[in-house]
């Protein structure tokens, strides 16, 4: 008699792959191009010129005659200091599954890769809407760090209204030729649709928006445009927007490298966003028994910040909600 399909079950295995297939994929692709700087002990210092727009508070420099007066000052700087934070995470696993499994490695590769992305993950979420000033343990987000003592034009509100190009351009030019944009995808599917329906962004810049059927925006005036699946569409419009609470959006330009701005030998820099982290960066402590239980601890760790050295290499225009954009 032939073997049944349940005898034949019984001698056959079933192809098991090893890892987990995400469903959700979240994209930040400014995380790969901020520069990372490492930093010993638990904060970093940094002089930052105090005046963002006129230097006429301190810049005393006149034409006067031979033997005449000279003018003196002082630059105005403010010492500015940032604490690293710690981010932190753990897993348990029973003392009996490695007695039993006998081999533990394969168990903290699979455990050790998805805490660390969930570091990532909350870590990504801070670099926009982290405030120390309201959670002291978490360190403050671009959001925070791009704060009310800015320039007007660095900081922009469109009042709970569309996205409005003037006051895009206007930020842009406040930060001096911007690297990027970032925005949400809602946004910048605005833009988008801007271009092919042939509204105010498509008459006026059609050649500086590099779309193609089925493809999202890649460029706004020749500057890349990119999209973060961390900005919401659910901020409040304040000074700092709380990340949920209301139905607004935000977009950043941001200067990323550090660029000479005096002297012929460039002796002064702007510098744009950098993360600074300790030395070793994301680590792991191996497993430790856990007092009074039949388990051990793996722990995650992370010293990490955000800092902005020169105010002038990112600018903010919020309040922008869902509508189509405006001249």
């Amino acid at each position: 008699m032939a073997y049944t399909l349940a005898q034949v079950d019984n001698l056959t295995t079933d192809l098991f792959i090893k890892g987990v297939a995400l469903d959700v994929v979240r994209e930040n692709p400014i995380l790969s191009m901020l520069p990372f700087m490492t930093a010993q002990g638990k904060q970093v210092t940094y002089n930052r010129q105090s005046t963002t727009g006129s230097q006429a508070a301190w810049k005393t420099a006149t034409f006067t005659q031979i033997g005449g007066a000279v003018p003196e000052s002082t630059p105005s700087t403010g010492q500015v200091s940032t604490t690293l934070a710690q981010l932190v995470d753990s897993a348990k696993v029973a003392r009996f599954a490695i007695s039993v499994k006998g081999d533990i490695n394969p168990i903290l590769q699979f455990n050790n890769g998805l805490k660390i992305s969930a570091l990532f993950e909350t870590f990504q979420d801070a670099l926009f809407y982290g405030d120390n000033a309201a959670n002291s343990n978490e360190f403050s987000g671009l959001h925070k760090l791009v704060d009310n003592t800015l320039d007007t034009d660095l900081d922009i509100t469109e009042a709970a209204s569309a996205l409005n190009i003037v006051n895009l351009l206007q930020m842009a030019d406040a930060v001096r030729s911007p690297s990027l944009y970032l925005s949400n995808r809602r946004i910048a599917a605005r833009m988008s649709q801007a271009q092919w329906l042939g509204g105010t962004v498509g008459t006026a810049t059609v050649q500086n928006i590099s779309t193609s059927f089925g493809a999202r925006i890649k460029d706004f005036g020749g500057t890349p445009w990119l999209v973060s699946d961390y900005l919401t569409m659910t901020e409040t419009d304040a000074d700092p927007p709380v990340e949920s609470g209301s139905s607004n959006a935000s977009v950043f330009a941001i200067k990323l490298d550090a660029y000479p701005t005096m002297g012929g030998d460039g002796v002064l820099y702007s510098q744009g966003p950098t993360i600074i982290q300790s030395p070793e960066g994301p680590f792991i402590l191996d497993p430790m028994p856990i007092p009074g239980e039949s388990s051990v601890a793996i722990q995650y760790y992370w010293f990490v910040a955000l800092i902005v050295p020169s105010r002038r290499t990112v600018g903010r225009l919020r309040g922008i909600t869902a509508a189509a954009i405006a001249a």
